[in-house]
This record gives structure tokens, C-alpha cells and sequence, in this order.
């Protein structure tokens, strides 16, 4: 299985994940225009307030997660995180340390990837990036327990993306929160991504992405809810 950032490939680490299709990896998602980014920015940001609530939730949750992984609804975990202050779309930690973590995974340097999968967590722990990097080293390490709970984690939050609708139209988008977590799960579906196009109106936003599967060839379009994204805006970025 590969995993990818968002720019470069990590061909060692296929058959990691053996749960998963095995997966090219993502190109960068297409920019969208300016025009369009400025229409969905200006209307969905001023929404946009942390929830002390959501955050105090969010908080108990990750606890309970790391206590006992099978606890907690990683669905809302997820409705929870977007609610708060830790939500950083753009430039988050994940955003900042994903590539560098990719990197030293790699190159060998476990500990390095490990201490930055455990900073993205420490801010993001619904980051599908870190807990796979994080599940990797401890296989590598032969650290059954913690490699069983990222894999856990992964797979619940990998689910919670994939029941959130089927893909297929705008009106049954995937749910997600990043780029790059649209990135992520594509890829974690065997799926190379070609192309994606943005759509902003009263209906929210929406990625309108270009797949093609490598197993046979074939290319079809997936849709992506991402109004949550464009609703939190660009602050810190």
C-alpha cells in the first residue's frame, strides 16, 4: 500500500497496509481559480466560530482514544475536530510536516517520522497521514499493540470518510476536511487522482475530482464535499 503526500511518490512502503487496494499516488490537487476560491471564501468564512464545546468534546474523545481505541466514533470525532480551534485546513501542522515525515519514513529515519506523526496528532488526531506513518514504524519496530491501534484508527476514520456518502454525485459527496485529506483517501482507495475541478454556489462547495483506477485503466469522476474547509477559511495560512 502507498501512501502519499501531496507531491511526491513513496514507493517503499507498498504492501504495508494490507487491508487497503494498493494505491498510486495522488498528483496535487488542481488549484481552483481565484475567482472562485475569492465567491467561496467571502460567503462561508464569516460563518465560521470555534465551539469551546466541540473543542472540550474533541479533546475527551482524543483521551479516551489513546486509552482505548475501539471507544470512540471516529465519525464524530472528526464533527467535533472541524468545530475547533485545531482545525488548520491550510496550515496546520499536518500541512507543514507531512511531506518531511513522508520523507524520513522513506529514508529509514523511523524516529524522525514518528516524532512528526506525533506532532500532526498532537493537533490533528484525525490526520489520516500521521497514523499511517505512525502504524508503519511500529511495524517496522515489531510494536504490535501501538501498530494495531493506528491501524485501527485509520481504518475507523478511513470508514467515517467513505460512509459519509458514495461519491458519485454532489447531492452524495464524500465528506472531508483537507485537501489533503481528499488527497489521502483517494489513494488509500487504489485510485490515482488526475484532475479536480471546484464548484461554489448555495449548495456548498464542492471538488469535483477525475480518477482513474489503476487495476484496469478505466477513468470516472468522484465528488467531494468540502465546504467544511472553505467554511473555516484562511486563517494562519
Amino acid at each position: 500500500m502507498t501512501m502519499p503526500n501531496s507531491q511526491s511518490a513513496q514507493p517503499g512502503h507498498r504492501g504495508l497496509i494490507p487491508w487497503l487496494l494498493a494505491a498510486l499516488l495522488l498528483t496535487a490537487c488542481a488549484t481552483p481559480g481565484p475567482e472562485v476560491e475569492e465567491a467561496a471564501v467571502d460567503r462561508e468564512q464569516a460563518a465560521w466560530v470555534p465551539d469551546p464545546a466541540a473543542a472540550e468534546g474533541y479533546i475527551e474523545r482524543v483521551e479516551q482514544a489513546q486509552q482505548d481505541h475501539e471507544a470512540v466514533d471516529y465519525a464524530e470525532l472528526r464533527t467535533l475536530f472541524v468545530k475547533t480551534s485545531f482545525y488548520q485546513p491550510y496550515a496546520g501542522a499536518e500541512q507543514q510536516f507531512s511531506d518531511t515525515m513522508f520523507q524520513a519514513l522513506d529514508a529509514g529515519r523511523y524516529g524522525d517520522a514518528l516524532r512528526l506523526a506525533g506532532r500532526i496528532l498532537e493537533e490533528n488526531y484525525v490526520s489520516l497521514d500521521a497514523h499511517y506513518v505512525a502504524r508503519a514504524v511500529y511495524a517496522q519496530r515489531g510494536d504490535q499493540r501501538r501498530r494495531e491501534r493506528h491501524d485501527h484508527v485509520l481504518r475507523a476514520l478511513f470508514s467515517a470518510i467513505r460512509e459519509s456518502g458514495d461519491g458519485e454525485s454532489r447531492a452524495s459527496a464524500f465528506s472531508v476536511i483537507s485537501t489533503r485529506e481528499l488527497q489521502s483517501f483517494v489513494s488509500l482507495f487504489g485510485l490515482e487522482l488526475l484532475d479536480s475541478d471546484l464548484e461554489a454556489d448555495e449548495l456548498g462547495t464542492h471538488d469535483r475530482v477525475v480518477v482513474r483506477d489503476p487495476d484496469n485503466d478505466q477513468e470516472y469522476e468522484l465528488w467531494f464535499d468540502i465546504s467544511s474547509q472553505w467554511q473555516r477559511g484562511f486563517d494562519g495560512f
